[in-house]
């Protein structure tokens, strides 16, 4: 094998065991989505220089919170969408912020990381290694993964239901810039409006008009 290509190899499967770790270490910490700690709005010390929140030395977070347990027989159980943009993350959220109003509620880079890792890339230093989102009442959370420009969001799409036709389109337009439609928007037997597309980041979407009986 060149070694050039063995370097490659070498460094990617350094990056695939660094996020395993990081990713671990970040599902287990109740502070990743304000659905929980809604007050960190308040919290100054542990915002960035962009005004999102970024993780705090391990010492804090164990002084501070304790982790969340992930038993599912818990009434505040979540199952939240987590998706990897291959280096498009950024670029994702804004799109979401303009399209439906997102709100980011924390993003972290890898730069800001409280466990370095010395075997990434440097390139990665001003990726996302993990934000939090929000739409309407949902909190979904991304990444840029491997940043390696493959994002692949196959056998799922996100349902987004809107009040009314109006917004539906609205909403149905916004999303479908730059994507494929799969189906238009048109009255079906379960809602007044229904549509299906991917966005431009090859995200799958269902739009529909709330049910009214």
């Amino acid at each position: 094998m060149p070694p050039q290509r063995a370097q490659r190899l070498g460094a990617g499967l350094a990056v695939q065991i660094a996020l395993s770790g990081i990713y671990d270490r970040i599902a287990n910490l109740t502070y990743c989505s304000r659905v929980f700690h809604p007050d960190l709005d308040n919290d100054s010390d542990f915002q960035n220089s962009s005004g999102f929140l970024v993780l705090p030395p391990l010492t804090t977070i164990s002084a501070r919170w304790q982790p969340h347990g992930m038993s599912t027989s818990k009434p505040n159980t979540l199952v939240q969408p987590y998706l990897s943009f291959g280096g498009r993350c950024e670029e994702a959220l804004e799109f979401y912020r303009t399209a439906l109003g997102a709100q980011v509620l924390m993003l972290m880079r890898f730069k800001e990381s409280p466990e370095p890792q010395p075997a990434m890339p440097s390139c990665f230093d001003d990726k996302v290694m993990h934000a939090s989102f929000r739409i309407g009442e949902t909190t979904l959370m991304a990444s840029d993964g491997m940043c390696d420009g493959k994002a692949s969001f196959e056998g799922f799409s996100l349902s987004i239901t809107v009040p009314d036709e109006a917004e539906a389109e609205r909403v149905f337009t916004a999303l479908a810039e730059g994507g494929l439609v799969s189906m238009p928007l048109e009255k079906t037997f379960w809602a007044p409006k229904f549509g299906m597309l991917q966005d431009r980041f090859g995200v799958g979407w269902m739009v529909s008009v709330e049910h009214k009986p």
